[in-house]
């Protein structure tokens, strides 16, 4: 209720922190619960009052209205595409990604000055990292965005750098993962496994495993093609392809800029007749902080392996979970190949996971074939996969105590890969399982298919034997792939993390 007797300013600033108080929870995220659960500083009970609580309530908002927020955003620097612009960017994006690694960790995105001891990597580090890939020749391709021009650098100690500018705006750029995932019609894949909000009766019906493979028709297939073609204009433009090839690069390192981590880069066609996985392993990198490490060595092995499948048990108050009969025999076929006893059902469980991680010596594999959720506003809190004791989520999960065996995560379900999005990429959780210590993240990119999904990654373990991840994954993409050739089927997974020599 407003005071007519109050300056006209004031009424002005209280109008706005009522309009405030009414969007508080989805500005500020699971961090307004605090505030909203007491009713004392709830924003329902305040109702824009003068109580000394509600003035309370509303300095702490106030606070947070003037806090810094101008290094909230990543400011590129692209005009030209030269050296310099790259080292620009590449700070730029350093900064960007400190900040929110922190956010990953406290909850809070960091703003104010960074830590002293903050060392932002430049273009040479990059191309020192690379030379330490061993026999791969690997690339990184490296893109920023100002002012509606986008730039792309591909850097490699095999060839001089190659930039590529284009014009495109935010919007378009920011469309191009939807319109994708669309024309290829995950949407309507893997009914089998979706889950439903209880709230939400709408879903799609569910009826087993009809509708895992339908052979799209001619219009599908030539509107497919044409989507895949322009955003391969965007994000992988022929200048870089040519490069790519000239330089006969294996590995690309694709360091995302807004939603591009969670594109199938290895469909995008590199020309007519071939897509990039025909040429190149792609690996999702989480930041170019990761060429400050030294690579690790792929296992061949993996003892202490944690197979995970179908979990059964667990009631949750907004989602609706249907058994997984694909990932039950998904987990006992790959819990044969590493030589370990899987947990499925009800023993399917987080406290049975964490058990296995404390009282062996080393976690070489975890491997989770369930039900996954991303959620774009709060994926710390409202992210997670379902366990047979309930929700893991990626709060939890980036706590989880496995830095010192550095294991290969496998996360067999849907959604992985996705979360909220940020100018330097996705929190969500495979983010988090990186943070936790994982070497290398399998996750996927939309909604998969129950049975091609156990297929795929059936494929992908053996190949782990022998191979380093983002090379077995590629190996078990085109395996799938000269079965069925549409892309929604082979190319829903991708690896996240520095590749292994």
């Amino acid at each position: 209720m407003l005071r007519l007797h109050e300056p006209l300013g004031f009424i002005i600033i209280r109008i706005k922190f009522c309009m405030m108080g009414r969007t508080a929870h989805a500005v500020f995220g699971s961090r307004s619960i605090a505030v909203k659960h007491d009713a004392s500083l709830s924003l329902k009970h305040t109702k824009c009052g003068w109580g000394f609580q509600g003035y309370l309530a509303w300095l702490f908002l106030l606070l947070l209205l003037v806090a810094p927020t101008a290094q909230a955003q990543f400011f590129a620097t692209c005009r030209s595409g030269c050296e310099a612009e790259l080292d620009a960017s590449i700070r730029a994006h350093e900064e960007h990604t400190e900040r929110m690694s922190h956010k990953l960790v406290t909850g809070w995105y960091r703003q104010g000055a960074l830590p002293k001891g903050f060392k932002p990597i430049n273009h040479a580090d990059v191309l020192h990292g690379l030379t330490h890939l061993g026999s791969r020749r690997a690339a990184v391709l490296f893109q920023a965005y100002q002012d509606n021009r986008f730039c792309s650098w591909l850097i490699t100690p095999h060839a001089p750098l190659k930039a590529h500018v284009s014009q495109v705006s935010s919007g378009d750029l920011r469309r191009l993962q939807p319109q994708l995932i669309q024309a290829l019609g995950a949407e309507a894949l893997a009914r089998s496994r979706a889950p439903q909000r209880k709230l939400d009766r709408r879903g799609p019906s569910r009826s087993g495993e009809s509708g895992e493979f339908q052979k799209p028709d001619l219009v599908q297939s030539s509107r497919l093609a044409t989507v895949l073609h322009d955003t391969a204009e965007v994000l992988l433009p022929q200048p870089i392809v040519s490069a790519l090839r000239d330089a006969e690069i294996d590995t690309l390192i694709v360091v995302p800029v807004f939603e591009t981590g969670t594109v199938p880069f290895a469909a995008l066609p590199v020309d007519s007749q071939h897509a990039l996985i025909d040429i190149a392993s792609v690996v999702i990198a989480p930041g170019l902080f990761i060429f400050r490490e030294t690579p690790l060595s792929a296992r061949k092995s993996f003892p202490g392996a944690i197979v995970v499948g179908n979990p059964l048990g667990w009631v949750d108050p907004d989602w609706e979970f249907r058994p997984l009969t694909g990932a039950q025999s998904e987990a006992e076929t790959v819990a044969k190949l590493v030589d370990s006893t899987p947990l499925t059902q009800h023993a399917a469980s987080k406290r049975k996971v964490l058990e296995r991680i404390k009282g062996q010596p080393e976690t070489t594999l975890i491997y989770l074939a369930t039900h996954g959720i991303a959620d774009d506003t709060n994926p710390l809190d409202a992210g997670f996969l379902l366990l047979s004791d309930g929700r893991w989520t990626a709060r939890e999960i980036a706590k989880a105590p496995i830095s010192n065996s550095r294991p290969l995560v496998v996360l067999s379900a849907c959604q992985t890969g996705l979360g909220k999005n940020f100018d330097v990429g996705t929190i969500g959780l495979a983010r988090a399982w990186h943070q936790a210590g994982a070497a290398n993240v399998v996750m996927s990119l939309w909604n998969v298919s129950d049975i091609n999904t156990s297929r795929l990654m059936g494929s992908f373990i053996l190949h782990a034997h022998t191979l380093p991840p983002d090379k077995a994954l590629q190996n078990a993409m085109r395996e799938l792939r000269s079965e069925m050739p549409n892309p929604l089927y082979w190319a829903s997974f991708a690896v996240f993390g520095l590749p292994e020599l």
